[in-house]
């Protein structure tokens, strides 16, 4: 199910880039098991949604210094990157 999930980040032409344990969430009761993925700080479009064409990567800083960017306090990154989170897991109709 959590590969399903991935892929489907994918197929918005977005790529987690922080792939781990602690940002899987699972929901397990009797009647329901669910897999959501958390944390898009790290997030980014691969490629054009319109044409399909990748991006090409160009490196703006390290991924180090934005994940430290994002928990020292950058609000406005850390509200996109909770928007982000919820969109496309409501897009995946996980919500």
């Amino acid at each position: 199910m959590g590969i399903n999930r991935v892929e489907f980040v994918h197929s918005k032409s977005f790529l987690h880039r922080d792939m781990k344990p602690n940002n899987f969430l699972i929901v397990a009761s009797q009647q329901l098991r669910e897999v959501y993925i958390g944390s898009f700080s790290l997030a980014k479009q691969y490629r054009d949604t319109s044409t399909h064409q990748h991006i090409p990567y160009r490196v703006l800083s390290s991924r180090v210094y934005n994940a430290q960017k994002v928990r020292s306090g950058n609000l406005m990154q850390r509200i996109q990157a909770s928007i982000l989170t919820v969109a496309l897991n409501k897009a995946a109709g996980m919500i």
